[in-house]
């Protein structure tokens, strides 16, 4: 009878080990300068401080009609945050300012930088790494490649196109 309890005992310990290393994995998504998508825009502001610009814009969405959203520059012009209903919902570095990805990737590191650290599809110069956010939706971590160099890194969720759409347009015109 003990060396019953002893075996199930065991069992449990490592099952319990198992699941937890699971769950731990699927919590740990991707960020960029130590911000997550879904941050609070206070949140933020404890880490970095005061941005140095705030853009209020109008924007109507299909799932909240009357609603504004930040673009929030924070201490570079090439890293860059947009806030919607004080929450961070898309993420964005375009040069070398020290804003690391969760596993030390910057804008300048090399491709080959990149695929020691991370096994990535790519397509059209872009190496996208997709995680699971909650049952339908996805977080998206997009490093944009040239000439062996990351150029860009921004990290966004599918879930809410509308919304992606009009911040793509508002980064067209950092180019």
């Amino acid at each position: 009878m003990r060396n019953l309890l002893s075996k199930m005992a065991f069992i449990f310990v490592i099952c319990l080990f198992i699941f937890s290393n699971v769950n731990a994995q699927e919590t740990k998504l991707e960020s960029l300068g130590g911000i997550h998508l879904n941050d609070s825009f206070q949140y933020v502001q404890k880490i970095y401080g005061e941005p140095k610009k705030i853009e209020l814009r109008d924007f109507t969405s299909r799932h909240d009609v009357n609603s504004k959203f930040k673009i929030v520059t924070v201490y570079y012009n090439n890293f860059r945050l947009y806030i919607f209903n004080d929450k961070v919902k898309y993420i964005v570095s375009c040069g070398r300012n020290g804003i690391k990805t969760s596993k030390g990737i910057q804008v300048g590191d090399s491709e080959q930088d990149l695929l020691k650290l991370y096994n990535l599809p790519v397509e059209d110069n872009t190496y996208v790494l997709i995680q699971p956010m909650g049952e339908i939706n996805e977080l998206y971590t997009c490093f944009k490649v040239k000439d062996g160099k990351i150029i860009k890194i921004h990290i966004n969720e599918q879930a809410n196109w509308d919304l992606l759409e009009k911040i793509l347009d508002l980064e067209d015109q950092f180019k």
